[in-house]
């Protein structure tokens, strides 16, 4: 991977018509007018798309009034609001030739993004909507701004570079304490490289979008001294003047009349200030100083991204139609039915994907006093019911073009490009699942051998979990280990009669006082039914236990802690519930360690399954956010952790976090970045001096390591890696009604989260990608399914 890199300033030296950037003074001030995007922060979504036909409206009036007033368009859903309420050519064509003269510029995103919970294929359909715009009213669309998340993935540069974006503009806000890196005076503007070396030109804020905003002469002078004292190196600056979903009357009244104070009164060595665009800046600065800028490459540490734990239930929905939607895509055109209709509801699809990874677009508590009762729950209801349209338009176009019918055989697909064998789970007709339990019926596979198979195990059906395979009245689940399935197509199974045993399986409690061993071919796993724990999980391959035993929290173990431990990095609670049952059941697939908890439990349900036929172990556990305890508006919110305390050696740990496009290792951070608070797409390797271990956690996105703290974190060398599930809120304080209960994420009570583990001797990215994708995007099977 590529590290920090710093082009020498001196590289200017000699080349004709460019001065030392050393020796410059300030000269130049721009000023960069816009409103911040957030969907749902200060109103609801609906109320804050609403707003944004008169602040266009605004704004277009003041830049044909005011030839020295400039906009900037944030966020291309802004736009789209406008566009949406705005059918009068007249108007749309004045907007283009604003953007034209270079006084008006649209920022090349959707809106300000939650990068590192997004696909690269997301990634990159964010920039659609303007490159589009761009393209039919023949404007320029060079820039992406994102205002307000402080840190992105280190592939974003890469995807932006590859779209044609030439410059990135942020103004983070680390005004909580954390976010950024640390960013040298001389090192802005720098290019920000990707892992394939890709650059974008990039300017970062240093005091946030709104820097700018109520601006005043002296803070303006201030401003300006601050940079010069501290050894700016380079005579021009930018700076934002933002504030959150607000119109373009504040830049007219109060900013510009300082932008023309100033330039009327300015003395011999002070610079001339513009209200411009992005765009002006950035070319002014390559035109003037060429390409001496600094270089850096990696990660800028997850942070914000956690913040969807407070929508749990949505964010896997989320994560299941990302991972879903290009196999999707895929399958349409594979089948010749990529008609209008399915690219249209794979249009809306992605749209909503947007919309959720949106910096706002989470639900809980909200900020306070920013909305009323009544404005939190509808805010919170939307968020639900994006991700309930989403998954629900994904399943409805997948059973159009693969639909279940009747027929004598079972169609398994695999969508990946290589070939994949693995656990598929069909739902069949009740009656042919009594043939085959019985032994009438038999499944074949594609070469006539004989594939046993089972019924699947039994779930929650009130927890939620996308994955799952649905079973309506009159149907069974069948689970069978499916083999070397071609990449983009389909094998079929047929299902003939014959006669023989009944599937055997065995299903018994755990004896009083003994141990449950389960066993396959890469893990021997020991439950203790008297203690509650699980006491060990050995590698076979090396006879290594992967416990570490001086943990402070046992494996597999869920854990509490309150908003004010976490960010103090404690654990306040570890959830020790009795189990009502513990069974065993072992089939022809594999060995499954069931456990059922009472009522009154916040962990309703665990599960551990170790298939005979894979290499690695699935723990599956469910949360009822109904049984947590009660947290009061003073205590802000409670955050639930899977604890994984591994004993990989004596020596260091590395961590590698599986990204939208590429993996972040050790040493693949910008410097300064967040390195223990961790957001992956489908995987993490923890690779140790003795041993290492892969995980593909489903539902959980964000882990951090050995403590729940959000930032200050320098992981030990042996970390203990802490996976987070959810945040919950009981209370908000409403602007109406002070602090007050709150449905946070209504109609979603039980959650299932789902984790495979397997061994890992050292990193290697291609085998942790395919991992995570098998676990992501299984083999899907349809009974009666007929492909040609």
């Amino acid at each position: 991977m590529t590290r920090f890199a710093a082009v020498l300033l001196i590289l200017v030296l000699g080349i004709a018509g460019l001065s030392s950037p050393a020796a410059a003074r300030i000269e130049r001030v721009y000023i960069v007018p816009m409103s911040h995007l957030d969907i749902g922060f200060t109103a609801t979504q609906a109320e804050v798309a609403k707003a944004q036909k008169p602040y266009m409206d605004e704004a277009l009036f003041y830049l044909g009034a005011l030839e020295d007033f400039a906009w900037t368009i944030e966020e291309f859903w802004q736009l789209e609001q406008w566009l949406r309420d705005t059918p009068e050519l007249e108007k749309r064509e004045s907007l283009a030739q604003f953007m034209l003269e270079g006084r008006l510029e649209l920022g090349g995103s959707y809106g300000s993004m939650h990068t590192g919970v997004m696909t690269s294929l997301s990634l990159a359909r964010m920039l659609y909507p303007s490159l589009a715009f761009g393209e039919e009213w023949n404007v320029p669309v060079t820039t992406v701004i994102q205002n307000d998340v402080p840190g992105y993935t280190q592939d974003l540069p890469s995807i932006l570079a590859s779209a044609g974006i030439r410059y990135f503009l942020t103004g983070i806000n680390t005004s909580l304490g954390f976010g950024g890196f640390d960013l040298p005076i001389g090192g802005n503007p720098f290019y920000w490289e990707g892992p394939d070396g890709q650059r974008i030109l990039t300017w970062v804020s240093r005091d946030s979008y709104v820097e700018a905003y109520s601006l005043t002469l002296p803070k303006l002078r201030s401003m300006i001294e601050n940079l010069e004292e501290q050894g700016y190196p380079y005579d021009a600056v930018l700076f934002i003047s933002a504030m959150d979903n607000r119109d373009a009357s504040a830049a007219l009244g109060t900013l510009l009349d300082v932008v023309r104070v100033w330039n009327g009164e300015r003395g011999e060595s002070d610079p001339e200030v513009y209200m411009a665009t992005p765009s002006t800046f950035f070319q002014y600065m390559e035109e003037r100083y060429g390409e001496v800028f600094p270089v850096y490459s990696g990660e800028w540490g997850g942070l914000w991204e956690r913040n969807k734990a407070s929508a749990p239930g949505s964010t896997a929905r989320f994560r299941w139609v990302q991972e879903q939607l290009p196999a999707v895509e895929a399958l349409a055109a594979l089948l010749g039915k990529d008609t209008p209709e399915a690219r249209a509801e794979l249009e809306r699809v992605q749209d909503l994907v947007l919309l959720f990874a949106e910096h706002t677009g989470a639900a809980g508590a909200g900020w306070p006093g920013n909305l009323t009762k009544a404005q939190t729950d509808i805010s919170n209801a939307t968020v639900v019911e994006w991700m309930e349209e989403a998954e629900g338009r994904l399943k409805g176009l997948l059973a159009q073009l693969v639909p279940g019918g009747q027929g004598e055989h079972i169609t398994v697909l695999n969508m990946a490009l290589a070939p994949r064998s693995g656990p598929v789970t069909a739902s069949i007709p009740e009656v042919v699942w009594e043939g085959l339990r019985d032994g009438r019926l038999g499944l074949f596979g594609p070469n006539g051998e004989r594939v046993p198979l089972t019924k699947a195990l039994p779930v929650d059906h009130r927890a939620l979990n996308p994955w799952h395979t649905a079973h309506s009245e009159g149907t069974a689940g069948v689970q069978f280990w499916a083999e070397q399935v071609p990449p983009g197509g389909w094998q079929k199974y047929e299902l003939r009669p014959i006669a023989d045993e009944p599937i055997r399986e065995e299903v018994r409690p755990a004896e009083p006082g003994q141990l449950v061993i389960l066993e396959n071919t890469a893990f021997r796993v020991v439950y203790d039914p008297a203690e509650r724990r699980f006491t060990s999980l050995v590698d076979k391959d090396t006879g290594k236990e992967l416990i570490d035993h001086q943990a402070p929290y046992p494996f597999f173990a869920v854990l509490r802690s309150t908003h004010e431990d976490a960010f103090a990095g404690k654990i306040t609670d570890i959830l020790d519930p009795v189990p009502d049952g513990v069974l065993v059941v072992e089939n022809e697939l594999g060995s499954t360690l069931r456990l059922a908890y009472g009522g009154e439990s916040a962990v309703s349900e665990m599960w551990l399954w170790l298939p005979r036929r894979g290499s690695f172990v699935e723990w599956r556990v469910v949360l009822d956010q109904e049984q947590m305890e009660y947290v009061p508006y003073e205590l802000h919110s409670s955050l639930y952790f899977a604890a994984m305390p591994f004993d990989l050696g004596r020596g260091p740990v590395e961590v590698f976090v599986e990204g939208p496009a590429s993996f972040v290792g050790p040493e693949d951070y910008l410097p300064g970045a967040n390195r223990g608070s961790l957001v992956m797409r489908r995987s993490v390797e923890l690779i140790g001096s003795e041993h290492g271990v892969i995980i593909s956690p489903r539902q959980a996105f964000a882990a951090t390591l050995e403590t729940p703290a959000y930032t200050g974190l320098e992981p030990r060398e042996r970390p203990h890696i802490l996976f987070e599930l959810l945040r919950h809120f009981d209370e908000a304080g409403t602007r109406d009604l002070g602090p007050t209960k709150i449905a946070q994420e209504p109609g979603v009570e039980r959650i299932a989260y789902e984790f495979r583990l397997a061994p890992a001797s050292e990193h290697s990215p291609a085998r942790a990608g395919a991992f995570g994708g098998d676990f992501h995007v299984p083999l899907m099977a349809v009974y009666g399914a007929v492909l040609e």
